[in-house]
């Protein structure tokens, strides 16, 4: 989805958490780390779809 005020696709972290594969704790968990980047606008996150990919790529990295 397209927020308004970022101007760009983000995810929230339960979509994110789909995605990815993961729950949504750790989604909030590596927020909170700072492994992964977020917003925070009111009481809700939003991940930009740029983390999306590199979360995916670091994941493959992995495996390789």
């Amino acid at each position: 989805m397209r927020h308004a005020l970022l101007n760009y696709e983000v995810q929230r972290p339960p979509q994110f958490a789909k995605l990815v594969g993961v729950s949504k704790p750790t989604i909030m968990s590596w927020i909170k780390s700072g492994k992964l980047k977020a917003h925070r606008i009111g009481a809700r996150y939003y991940i930009p779809d740029s983390e999306l990919a590199r979360i995916l790529q670091e994941s493959t990295q992995v495996v390789n």
